[in-house]
């Protein structure tokens, strides 16, 4: 195996033991969303743009951070909703629309898990 499989290997394995929830996020002084934390002000991720490098800043960096910041619960949202749906027998072959969610949602999963 190449390093470069064995370095996205090691990604893969670790990305789904992300930090647990809730991350909340953290104001600066100024107002300003600067990190988004876990529990016990665990560092989850800098959301501030102080870049110093030319990179397009979106507008929409506060919402960002309030997105990624609601990110767990989302997450045990969706593994709610996978595992409710069997149980509730509303995984018919005839209701497309459901089970097409319900493919999307083990997808999303998947992704986040590094599947």
């Amino acid at each position: 195996m190449s390093d470069d499989s064995n370095a996205r290997a090691k990604e893969a394995a670790t990305m789904s033991q992300h930090t647990s929830g809730p991350w909340t996020c953290k104001v600066r002084d100024d107002g300003a969303v600067g990190f988004i934390v876990g529990p016990d002000n665990v560092l989850v991720a800098d959301a501030y743009p102080d870049t110093h490098q030319d990179l397009a800043l979106p507008v929409s960096w506060r919402a960002n951070a309030r997105l990624i910041a609601a990110a767990p619960e989302m997450y045990q949202a969706v593994q709610d909703i996978i595992d409710l749906l069997p149980k509730l027998g509303l995984l018919p072959a005839s209701n497309a629309p459901i089970a097409r969610w319900y493919d999307m949602a083990r997808a999303l999963l998947a992704k986040v898990e590094g599947k």
